[in-house]
C-alpha cells in the first residue's frame, strides 16, 4: 500500500510543511473518488458510510471533521454544520491538478474551521486536461460514467466534465446516485489572466445502517453548487485582482 507522507531523510515527519498530492500520484492510487485518494495520505482519517464517497467526512491530524477546512481553488466548500457531507464536491477526480494538505492550525489565515488542517483541491486549467469518455458497469446495476471535454477557442479554454455513479445497492435501501457537472473557463493573454468555474452536484442515497433506523426505507437527497472566479489584470503600474 502506497502511503503518501512528508518524511525527511532522518525519518522525522515535518509538521510545519504541507503535503502535495499531484496528478501523477492520484493516477497511481487505485481509487475513483476523492475520498478513496485521500485515504492514502498519512494523517488523514476518512470515514465513509457507503460506497465511493457516499456520506463521507474527513478529519486531519487528530482533529475532528468540524476542525478541517476543505477548499476548491481557494474557495471554501465545506460546511461545519452539515453531517457526513464533507466530500460532496461537484468535481470529477480527473478535474484535479493537485491536492494541498496543510498540517496543524491555520486559523489566522482561514478562520476557526481550520483548527486541525486545511485541504485545498486545485483543479486543472487550459490544456492540462484531455478529452475522453469512459464507462464502467458492475454488480447491483452499478453504472460509472465519465466524460471530459477540452475545447480551445483562440487563447481561451473551455473545460467541461460530467460524471454519473449509481447503483441499486447490495441490499434494500443501500442504493445511491451521484451526478456532477463542472465547467471551467480560463484565458491568459500576456499578463492578463481570467478564470471562472461552476460546479453542480446531485446526490441521493438510502441510509440503512448509516443513521437512525427509526423509520424504514429512509432516503437522503441533497445538492451542492458553487461559482468561483479569479481575474488578474496587469497594466504595468496598476494591477487589478
Amino acid at each position: 500500500q502506497n502511503i503518501i507522507s512528508d518524511i525527511s531523510k532522518d525519518n522525522t515527519i515535518n509538521l510545519s510543511t504541507k503535503i502535495i498530492v499531484d496528478a501523477d500520484k492520484i493516477k497511481s492510487i487505485p481509487g475513483n473518488s476523492i475520498a478513496e485518494v485521500l485515504e492514502y495520505v498519512l494523517g488523514l482519517n476518512i470515514k465513509r458510510h457507503g460506497a465511493s464517497d457516499v456520506l463521507a467526512n474527513i478529519s486531519t491530524f487528530g482533529g475532528t471533521s468540524e476542525q478541517t477546512l476543505i477548499l476548491v481553488d481557494g474557495l471554501k466548500i465545506s460546511n461545519q454544520q452539515t453531517l457526513h457531507h464533507d466530500l460532496d464536491m461537484p468535481i470529477n477526480i480527473d478535474d484535479i491538478k493537485e491536492i494541498e494538505i496543510y498540517r496543524n492550525t491555520a486559523t489566522r489565515e482561514y478562520g476557526s474551521g481550520a483548527v486541525s488542517g486545511v485541504i485545498n483541491i486545485i483543479t486543472k486549467s487550459g490544456n492540462e486536461r484531455n478529452s475522453y469518455l469512459a464507462t464502467e458497469v458492475g454488480q447491483y446495476a452499478l453504472l460509472n460514467g465519465n466524460m471530459m471535454l477540452n475545447i480551445p477557442i483562440g487563447r481561451s479554454f473551455h473545460n467541461l466534465s460530467f460524471s454519473n455513479l449509481s447503483s441499486s445497492g447490495y441490499q434494500t435501501n443501500t442504493d445511491f446516485l451521484k451526478r456532477t457537472f463542472y465547467y471551467k473557463y480560463s484565458l491568459q493573454d500576456g499578463k492578463t489572466f481570467t478564470n471562472f468555474s461552476f460546479g453542480y452536484l446531485i446526490r441521493g442515497n438510502g441510509i440503512t445502517n448509516h443513521l437512525e433506523n427509526l423509520y424504514e426505507n429512509q432516503y437522503e437527497r441533497n445538492s451542492t453548487k458553487f461559482f468561483n472566479s479569479k481575474i488578474l489584470w496587469d497594466f504595468g503600474n496598476i494591477k487589478l485582482e
